[in-house]
């Protein structure tokens, strides 16, 4: 197995590959090395492209558990001050 191979199954293994690189190969340019990166739908881009990519999807991810949490939280507060109002009617039935 190559050294490559090993840690893309170690990276989807923890999750961390869902649109993340199937390949990832170095070539020669005119200003030097560019590393390019194969997604698993087959789009070639380069590494910054890739992390750029990445790090929007985990942001809007992240936003979003953050936006679920927040409605849970409510919720919860609401739950809370329903028992509470209920706990209080028991007392004076």
């Amino acid at each position: 197995m190559q050294g490559g191979e090993g840690r893309l199954k170690k990276a989807r293994a923890r999750g961390l590959a869902t649109s993340a690189a199937a390949s990832s190969s170095v070539v020669a340019g005119a200003g030097g090395r560019t590393v390019t990166v194969t997604t698993v739908e087959g789009e070639v881009l380069t590494l910054s492209e890739f992390i750029l990519r990445l790090d929007e999807t985990s942001r809007r991810k992240l936003s979003d558990m953050n936006r679920k949490l927040w409605d849970l939280e409510m919720q919860m507060e609401a739950l809370e001050a329903e028992m509470s109002r209920l706990h209080e009617l028991e007392k004076w039935s």
